[in-house]
């Protein structure tokens, strides 16, 4: 919980815990007391790792078939980040939906490009616990592709049907009255 540090320690895990029954990824959360050079430092929160292996093992696809994208402000951009694979189906739908100014779209099209369930979810999650770190960061979105050649019959509506899902991380300035807009001191 970086912006928790002095504080609890306890807010981002919490938020995961809370959020975990949603149909978006969620990290597992194990407080831990910390000891260096065997001296007590305190707690300090275990979490699963986001990247490709961690989506391998929540959702059951192979690493090589991913496409992983993310929002980054640590690389200078607060843009999109390809963490792994390939971005032009996302590409592919931006334009869609720029090209039709938003009317007249095929909701089929939108939901064989993305998971419904799994975007309003985490939008409405990151929405109601007031993240001030999104959405121009931490936000990450996956998809499986579906144009291998493994021969893999692919199931409808599973992970590994091609459409995008969301992951939650990083959020430590949830809820964060500091802020003087928020009325906090």
């Amino acid at each position: 919980s970086g912006q928790d540090y002095r504080y609890t320690y306890l807010k981002d895990g919490s938020i995961h815990k809370i959020l975990s029954g949603l149909s978006f990824g969620t990290q597992s959360y194990k407080p831990k007391t910390a000891f260096i050079n065997g001296e007590y430092y305190g707690t300090v929160n275990q979490r699963e790792r986001i990247d490709s292996y961690y989506i391998k093992y929540k959702y059951g696809n192979s690493l090589e078939n991913l496409d992983i994208l993310s929002h980054d402000y640590e690389k200078g951009t607060g843009f999109q980040v390809i963490k792994q694979g390939h971005k032009q189906k996302w590409k592919n739908l931006i334009n869609y939906l720029i090209k039709h100014k938003l009317k007249n779209i095929d909701i089929n099209i939108i939901e064989s490009t993305i998971d419904i369930k799994s975007f309003i979810d985490y939008n409405l999650s990151q929405i109601f616990i007031a993240n001030t770190d999104w959405p121009a960061n931490n936000n990450l979105y996956w998809r499986h592709k579906t144009n291998d050649s493994s021969g893999v019959e692919i199931i409808p509506h599973s992970s590994d049907d091609g459409r995008w899902r969301w992951v939650l991380f990083d959020t430590d300035h949830a809820f964060y009255l500091k802020n003087k807009k928020w009325g906090g001191s």
